[in-house]
């Protein structure tokens, strides 16, 4: 029954984190006087949540003694594992020439907003 509740969650988090980003990159796109987005970049903002998920579920079962370890920690991995996809992803579809600097910017802003939260609350917790 815990797997089934922890997928759940999983998918959950994944499909809030999906939307929030897909609406805001969306809006963005529009204002920019882009009217369309391609399939195959949706697809890789679906593997980029999953991955942000993915590492807070992992990491909520490492405990290591100092949050702030922890935290970078997670961002270094989950960082590099977005730049690995971009280049296996690279092999098959043209990147754009920011690739890589688009979403370290992206992925680090959302990061440190939900790190931040995470660290307050954890914090807020352990008072």
């Amino acid at each position: 029954m815990r797997a089934k509740e922890g997928i759940f969650k999983f998918a959950s988090y994944t499909a809030i984190l999906f939307t929030a980003a897909t609406v805001i990159s969306s809006t963005l796109q529009l204002l920019q006087g882009n009217p369309y987005d391609t399939n195959v970049h949706l697809l890789l903002r679906l593997v980029v949540c999953m991955i942000a998920v993915g590492f807070v579920y992992i990491f909520k079962k490492i405990h290591l003694n100092n949050i702030y370890l922890e935290t970078l920690l997670q961002y270094v991995l989950s960082m590099a594992s977005l730049f690995s996809l971009l280049f296996v992803t690279g092999f098959f579809v043209e990147l754009s020439k920011n690739a890589y600097r688009d979403i370290f910017l992206n992925y680090t802003v959302i990061f440190l907003l939900v790190a931040s939260v995470m660290i307050f609350l954890h914090k807020r917790k352990n008072k």
